[in-house]
């Protein structure tokens, strides 16, 4: 369960970069970077990550559409503005404290967090057009 899901996760991830074709549904995109992902496993001989590969190709064969995709890409923008906030809390909280590099460690965290919130959005802005 938790290679599917960090299997998700990477997907959700590189999948941001294959959406400059519009003609390509979020779910034909999720099946080129898992088939990608199975390349490069059987090129270095990994038999359970293909194994894991596979299981996933066949849920999103089985189970993704292109509503699924939109819904979920929603969820992860709540999840990651959710993020954003932690870390502006923690950030807040440092300068309050004065230590110089716990403000440098959580303003570099938030500018994270806040690339990952804006790569999401143009995610989510592709998905709807």
């Amino acid at each position: 369960m938790k290679k599917l899901l960090f299997t998700a996760i990477t997907l959700s991830l590189l999948a941001s970069n294959a959406y400059a074709d519009k003609s390509t549904n979020g779910c034909e995109i999720k099946k080129q970077n898992i088939q990608k992902q199975m390349e490069y496993a059987k090129a270095h001989g990994n038999q359970y990550r293909i194994q894991g590969l596979e299981r996933a190709l066949q849920n999103v064969e089985r189970y993704c559409t292109p509503e699924k995709v939109v819904e979920n890409t929603r969820l992860e923008l709540r999840e990651k503005q959710l993020d954003v906030k932690e870390r502006e809390l923690e950030l807040k909280e440092a300068q309050l404290k004065g230590d110089a590099d716990k403000i440098a460690k959580q303003e570099r965290k938030l500018a994270e967090e806040k690339a990952d919130l804006k790569a999401i959005e143009e995610e989510l802005n592709l998905l709807t057009k």
